[in-house]
């Protein structure tokens, strides 16, 4: 889950659009859960299929292919060590198949075959892009957002707005806090912010 702990949805005519596997974790866990939780879930989910063997903890190191086409890749168990960076271990595994399919965040099974790829709207059309990113290397990235873990923060005892944030409990009993349009909009050091670094790419959001 990398720590993620709230599900961005969207709803459509006051329901949830997306269903299927989504749907079933986001009815059993709600909007806000914990991360833990949740990847309990979705591991409790694939571990009944005898078909799917699940290798945790391992990451792509190489590979081999012929003709463009993949024909084994090699993983390597990873870790945290000493200064909380992730290292490469000493387990490895060859694994031999006829399809990969590249589901990482980073796409490195696809870059590591060589082929050819696009990040974030690169092969969007100008016309569908807005003005600010149009004929500019703006569109040449995907969005990367930095979250940050924050303690200590009190809940009140019912739902309820309070400067510009809001606090909402879902059914499962979890909370989660949305807003800061009102500081985005209206603080001076926000504003100067994303008018230096917004042409680079960088912005502070609610």
């Amino acid at each position: 889950m990398g720590a993620q702990n709230f599900t961005d949805i969207r709803f459509w005519q006051g329901k949830v659009v997306t269903q299927g596997s989504f749907g079933r974790w986001l009815s059993q866990a709600g909007q806000f859960y914990d991360p833990d939780r949740m990847s309990q879930i979705i591991k409790d989910d694939l571990g009944q299929f005898p078909n799917i063997k699940i290798i945790y903890g391992y990451d792509l190191e190489s590979l081999t292919s012929e003709n463009n086409t993949i024909k084994e890749i090699n993983i390597r168990n990873i870790q945290r060590n000493q200064e909380g960076h992730i290292a490469w271990g000493e387990q490895k595994q060859r694994i031999k198949g006829k399809i990969f399919i590249d589901a990482s965040m980073d796409g490195r099974l696809t870059r590591m075959s060589g082929n050819s790829v696009t990040v974030g709207r690169a092969d969007w059309p100008d016309e569908y892009l807005p003005k600010e990113e149009q004929n500019s290397p703006l569109a040449r990235q995907q969005a990367a957002t930095l979250m940050f873990k924050v303690t200590g923060v009190k809940t009140p005892s019912k739902n309820t707005h309070f400067e510009g944030w809001e606090f909402v409990r879902d059914n499962k009993g979890s909370w989660g806090i949305a807003g800061g349009t009102d500081i985005f909009t209206s603080d001076r050091e926000v504003i100067d912010f994303n008018n230096e670094f917004g042409p680079q790419g960088f912005a502070l959001k609610p």
